[in-house]
C-alpha cells in the first residue's frame, strides 16, 4: 500500500484583486469604523428629516435664537406672549386669559369690528405655538371665547435667527451637500476618465494637445469660473454640479492618463493590437478595468474636496439659496452670530468636519487596500 501525495484542486483559485482588497479593508478597524460613521451620517441626513417632527423651513416666530437644550417649550410666559400676538394679528385684544396645568389656554378676545374666525385660526397656526383653536363667537361677533392647546416643542440644537430648527436644517443641509459632492464627483469621474484614457492611449501630438488644454484650464480659478456662470445662468443647484464637476475632472484626467500609459505598455495590450482589436475595444476591455483601482481611490479622496468646495461657495453666497440650505450656508449664517449665538456655527461645523474626516479615512483605507504595495 503506497501513500499518495495530496493534489491541489485545479478548481481552486486565488482571490481576485477586489476580493483581496475587501479582506484587507475589513481587517482595518479604523477603516470599518470610518465607513460605519460615514453611513451613519448619510442615514441621518437622508432618513432623519422624514422622521423629525420639525420641517426645515418652518418658522417659529416666538423662538428666535433659542439656545440648544432638551427642555420642553414653551414656558407659560411665552405662551401668553404668543397668544396675545396671535390675537393682535387678527385684530383682537385679549380681555381675559388663563392657562391650566396641561397648557390649555382659555381666553376672551374682543375687537372693535366683527371678528373673523378663519383669520383667527390662521393667525394662531402661523405662530407654531398652538394647535387648532376652538372659537366660540358671541352674539355681537365682536367678542369670542378661544380654547386652544399648546404645542410642546423641543429644540435639541436650538434655532436660528429666523426661528427655524437648527437640527432639521443641518440634516437637510447635509443631504444637499452630500448630493452635490456625489454628483460633482461622478461628473468629474466621467469626464476625467474618458479624457485621460484617450490622451494616454493615443499618445503623441494628441496627448500633448489634450494635456496642454488641461494646463490652461488649471489656470482658471474656481471662484472666477463660478462667478461667470452665476452671472449668465443665475443661481441654482444644477449650476453647482456643473461648476464643481467641471473643475475637479482636471486632476482625474491626469491620473487616468498616467495609469493608461503604464497599462498600454503591457504585453497583453500589445497582443490585443496584434489581434487587430480597435482602440475603443482595447480601452473598454483591457485598459479601463486595469486602472479602476486608482480611479476609485482618487474618487473617494476627491469627495471631501468637492463637499468643501460647495461649502466654500455657499459661504460666499454663490451656492444654495433660501429657503433651501447646505452646510456651507449654515456655517455662513453662524459666522454672523458667532459672538451671541455660537451654536449656529459650532454644530454645522462639527457635522462638516466629521463627514470630511470620515470620507478621507475611508478613501485612505481604500488606497491601502487596493494597492498591493501597501500590504499590512
Amino acid at each position: 500500500m503506497t501513500d499518495t501525495a495530496p493534489t491541489l484542486n485545479s478548481t481552486q483559485r486565488e482571490p481576485g484583486l477586489w476580493h483581496q482588497a475587501a479582506i484587507r479593508f475589513l481587517k482595518r478597524k479604523s477603516a470599518v469604523g470610518s465607513a460605519a460613521l460615514l453611513l451613519l451620517v448619510v442615514g441621518i441626513c437622508v432618513i432623519g428629516p422624514m422622521l423629525y417632527p420639525h420641517p426645515y423651513n418652518q418658522v417659529y416666530r416666538d423662538y428666535i435664537l433659542v439656545a440648544p437644550g432638551l427642555t420642553p417649550r414653551p414656558d407659560p410666559a411665552t405662551v401668553e406672549k404668543g397668544f396675545t400676538k396671535a390675537a393682535r394679528d387678527a385684530g383682537a385684544k385679549v380681555s381675559e386669559y388663563r392657562i391650566d396645568e396641561a397648557r390649555v389656554v382659555t381666553a376672551i378676545v374682543e375687537a372693535r369690528n366683527p371678528l373673523n374666525p378663519d383669520l383667527l385660526t390662521k393667525s394662531f397656526a402661523m405662530r407654531g405655538l398652538f394647535g387648532v383653536p376652538d372659537i366660540k363667537m358671541a352674539s355681537d361677533t365682536n367678542r369670542a371665547e378661544i380654547t386652544v392647546a399648546t404645542n410642546t416643542i423641543v429644540f435639541p440644537l436650538g434655532t436660528d435667527a429666523n426661528g427655524r430648527d437648527l437640527l432639521a436644517r443641518i440634516m437637510v443641509g447635509g443631504r444637499l451637500s452630500l448630493l452635490i459632492g456625489l454628483t460633482a464627483t461622478a461628473v468629474s469621474l466621467g469626464i476625467g476618465v474618458v479624457y485621460g484614457a484617450i490622451a494616454g492611449y493615443a499618445g503623441g501630438r494628441t496627448d500633448a494637445f489634450m494635456m496642454r488644454a488641461v494646463d490652461v484650464l488649471y489656470g482658471i480659478p474656481l471662484l472666477f469660473f463660478v462667478i461667470i456662470l452665476v452671472t449668465f445662468l443665475g443661481r441654482n443647484i444644477i449650476l453647482m454640479f456643473i461648476a464643481i464637476g467641471a473643475i475637479e475632472w482636471l486632476t482625474m484626467s491626469r491620473i487616468v492618463r498616467g495609469q493608461t500609459m503604464q497599462v498600454k505598455a503591457q504585453e497583453y495590450i500589445l497582443s490585443a493590437r496584434v489581434a487587430a482589436l480597435s482602440g475603443g475595444t482595447i480601452l473598454l476591455r483591457h485598459v479601463l478595468p486595469n486602472i479602476l483601482g486608482p480611479v476609485v481611490v482618487y474618487a473617494a479622496l476627491n469627495l471631501p474636496a468637492v463637499v468643501l468646495a460647495e461649502s466654500f461657495l455657499s459661504f460666499l453666497g454663490l451656492g444654495v439659496q433660501e429657503p433651501m440650505t447646505s452646510w456651507g450656508v449654515l456655517i455662513a449664517d453662524g459666522a454672523g452670530h458667532m459672538e451671541t449665538s455660537p451654536w449656529l456655527l459650532i454644530y454645522p461645523g462639527i457635522a462638516l468636519v466629521v463627514t470630511l474626516l470620515a470620507v478621507t479615512w475611508v478613501g485612505e483605507a481604500l488606497h491601502r487596500a487596493i494597492d498591493p504595495k501597501n500590504l499590512d
